[in-house]
């Protein structure tokens, strides 16, 4: 009989499928939950996740005594937790997010004593995140919060649950300080509160999370300076505290401690000093983002020891000297970002080699020299801004072997000669900007093959001859710059 089931699993389902049974058994169809669950007092299992279901969670649900996995995640179920959840005590895992649930987390949870999984993301949840989580005996070691409307702060009670590997509170509506409490939770491998209204600085107790691999506090509104107690944490692979009001210096001792780290993100903070040479012991780095800080003096060359990364981005600091001709070492880069800075000298050709690239920033600094002829080797590109320098020379040739690229931002620069027919042979140009320059000649007919597909397309402010194509008249009033990228 089915109300013996001890496993009920109806996933990714693309239409109705009725459950129906004896005179003991379920009804309804998987468009709703229907309370008749309940009847099935031997179920262990049930999986409805996935099914664009809707309604409430029927309070019946609470009668499975013996059920120790829950998911109806994936689905858009309304409604409130009912109370009557505290009843499953052999509950070990509920999934319950990306729905539409409302209101707060009833304190009967408090009951599952089980409990080991409580996701209930991406829902609709408000009220404060509650202390007794901490002060239940809970052996949770996955607590998923995140994408709600929890308000109010951050509970010191969570550090009494133990068993705590999998923190996220991201996304929420979360105030007040990262309560210290929360460096005692030694088995801790992930916390993520980023995206919330958190105050005050970084406690130095987080040191203590021997265990930390991921530690993600960015968009909130932290100060203080980075405490020197992090560089503890060996095993950490994601540190991004982007997105804040830290200050200080970028500490050397990252390079030093962190070796596991992938992920470096202190962008778009108060941060004043260097950038450490250390920096460049980080062989696993992928991303590294220090973009929208202070940082002055050079970058330094240790920066192509870096042969891991695909994310590079120092753009709009102060940064000063020349671009380290060890750039060119890498090989796995697709983004690369030193414009809105103070560097000086030629663009080296060993850029040339970064042939991944999809997005190279170079404008708004004093960059002197010639576009170097090795850039038509980066067939990735995407887009190309060197706007607002000092460049001088031709626009090279070369520069036609960017068959990828959608901006093409040269603008603001002492560039002469011609601009070269090739231009005309990119299929996917979008904007190309190139006022501003000392460039002469005519206007290269062949810039009519692309013009079905641009944007933006400004050439005033040079020393061409002849009549503009009549398709282009439209952008020739166009003053803006590239000086943002």
């Amino acid at each position: 009989m089915i109300c013996s089931l001890k496993t009920l699993h109806i996933s990714h389902s693309t239409g109705n499928v009725n459950l129906v049974s004896d005179n003991n058994g379920l009804v309804g169809t998987i468009g709703t939950i229907p309370p008749e669950v309940g009847r099935l007092q031997y179920l262990e299992y049930i999986d409805f996740s996935d099914n664009s279901m809707r309604g409430t969670i029927p309070t019946e649900l609470g009668k499975l005594t013996l059920l120790s996995f829950l998911d109806f995640g994936y689905n858009k179920i309304t409604g409130t937790l009912p109370s009557e959840m505290g009843n499953m005590q052999e509950l070990h895992r509920v999934y319950l997010w990306s729905n539409q649930l409302t209101g707060s987390i009833p304190s009967e949870i408090g009951n599952l004593k089980e409990l080991h999984t409580l996701a209930i993301a991406l829902n609709n949840f408000n009220g404060t995140i509650p202390p007794w989580l901490g002060q239940s005996n809970l052996t949770i070691t996955d607590l998923n919060l995140d994408h709600n409307k929890f308000t109010g702060t951050v509970p010191s009670e969570i550090a009494n649950i133990t068993s705590l590997l999998h923190l996220d509170l991201r996304s929420n509506i979360l105030t007040g300080t990262l309560p210290s409490e929360l460096g005692s939770l030694e088995f801790l491998t992930h916390i993520d509160i980023g995206y919330n209204r958190i105050t005050g600085t970084l406690p130095s107790e987080m040191g203590n999370l021997g265990e930390l691999t991921y530690l993600y506090l960015r968009s909130n509104q932290l100060t203080g300076s980075i405490p020197s107690q992090l560089r503890n944490l060996k095993s950490l692979a994601t540190f991004n505290i982007a997105a804040n009001s830290l200050r200080g210096t970028i500490p050397p001792w990252l390079g030093e401690s962190t070796e596991l780290i992938t992920m470096l993100q202190l962008d778009h903070n108060r941060f004043t000093g260097t950038l450490p040479s250390e920096i460049g012991n980080l062989a696993s780095l992928t991303n590294l983002d220090i973009s929208s800080n202070e940082v002055k003096g050079t970058l330094p060359p240790e920066i192509g020891n870096l042969i891991s990364l695909t994310y590079l981005d120092v753009g709009d600091n102060r940064l000063n000297g020349t671009i380290p001709t060890t750039i060119g070492r890498l090989n796995a880069l697709t983004m690369l970002g030193l414009n809105l800075n103070e560097l000086v000298g030629i663009i080296p050709s060993e850029i040339g080699n970064l042939f991944r690239v999809t997005d190279l920033r170079l404008s708004s600094n004093g960059l002197t020299g010639t576009l170097p002829s090795e850039i038509g080797y980066m067939t990735s590109v995407n887009t190309f801004s060197a706007g607002s320098n000092k460049l001088s020379g031709t626009v090279v040739t070369e520069l036609g072997n960017l068959k990828d690229v959608q901006y093409l931002w040269l603008d603001n620069n002492i560039l002469t000669g011609t601009i070269p027919s090739e231009l005309g042979q990119l299929p996917r140009l979008n904007e190309l900007l190139i006022q501003g320059n000392k460039l002469t000649g005519r206007y290269p007919p062949e810039l009519k093959t692309c013009l079905s597909g641009l944007s933006r397309l400004c050439f005033q402010n040079n020393l061409l001859s002849g009549d503009l194509p009549s398709e282009c008249e439209c952008y020739t009033g166009d003053q803006t710059n590239s000086t943002a990228l």
